[in-house]
């Protein structure tokens, strides 16, 4: 193998490896946001479900 191959082969693996960095980091902020939209609908759901609860008590 050849110097100029082995530097084609290590950049490919340096692409590789920044792609899959790229990706992982791009699917946590997904998750991130789905947990925040979540978290957002369960407190309105809640508040909603209290409030109900509040005026079947009076």
């Amino acid at each position: 193998m050849s110097q100029e191959e082995f530097a084609k082969g290590v950049m490919a693996l340096c692409k590789a490896f920044h792609n899959l960095a790229v990706e992982t980091s791009r699917k946590r902020e997904e998750q991130e946001v789905e947990k925040a939209l979540q978290s957002t609908i369960n407190k309105k759901k809640k508040a909603h479900d209290e409030f109900h609860k509040f005026v079947r008590s009076l």
